[in-house]
């Protein structure tokens, strides 16, 4: 899953690295990457990773690109392993009734709305709801409503912030930068909606180190006019993290 979320990051360094060896050298890190989220066998880590590629060649106007990963996911659908275009096939013409995982997973969140109707505002405690399986409404379940808002509007202040930087960014580095963190916000949220972070240290303390990137760099930009942002500041970037 982190893997997954770090992918938009290696991309980027196909635009840094511009030396051939450099090159192979990012083309096989991505190879790699994608051949590891393939191998982890999670549907939404799949589903993700080729949201987050349609994304960034979508942002950076790579449109034959684009298309082409479009086309190349029809095209390689037949050459699947049997049991995933079964479960495909199953999960478009019947839902998510046709797939005991899914099923699992609403039966976690119907129990968790549940709670959270027993205490909307103050939550039923830290921890009351484990592994919903989607943290946005374990959130809410274990800390309230409010909590649950308070949090979808600092990511969405985030979002929003990089999306400006992308909009009005005149130098290319910063709009390569802001290109990967809305790509990462976006693969957030959704596996943020369909997977148990929160309760996993290894997993959700990575996360929180790339939102104070993305929190950064819209803070770097109003400080400093975009005339005298160098690419050196960008490079420090991370290191300027608070």
């Amino acid at each position: 899953q982190i893997l997954v979320l770090m992918l938009p990051f290696v991309l980027m360094q196909l635009r840094w690295w511009t030396k051939p060896l450099s090159r192979l050298f990012v083309i096989g890190a991505v190879v790699l990457s994608l051949l590891a989220i393939y191998v982890s066998g999670y549907r939404s880590v799949w589903f993700t990773a080729a949201l987050e590629l349609e994304l960034y060649f979508i942002l950076r106007q790579k449109w034959l690109w684009a298309g082409g990963m479009v086309a190349a996911g029809i095209a390689a659908f037949p050459f699947l392993p049997a049991v995933a275009q079964d479960r495909a096939t199953r999960l478009i013409l019947k839902g998510f009734q046709s797939d005991s995982s899914a099923m699992g997973r609403l039966q976690r969140m119907q129990d968790a709305w549940t709670a959270l109707m027993k205490q909307p505002l103050l939550g039923n405690g830290w921890g009351s709801s484990p592994f919903v399986h989607n943290d946005v409404l374990q959130i809410a379940a274990d800390l309230g409503i409010i909590a649950a808002l308070l949090f979808l509007l600092w990511y969405a202040s985030i979002l929003i912030g990089n999306w400006r930087v992308f909009r009005s960014g005149k130098k290319s580095w910063m709009k390569e930068e802001a290109t990967v963190l809305i790509v990462f916000l976006a693969g957030f949220i959704v596996l943020f909606s369909t997977n148990a972070f929160i309760n996993v240290p290894q997993l959700i303390i990575p996360v929180w180190f790339l939102f104070a990137l993305a929190a950064r760099l819209p803070q770097m930009v109003r400080s400093v006019p975009v005339q005298e942002v160098s690419y050196d500041q960008a490079v420090g970037l991370a290191a300027d993290v608070q």
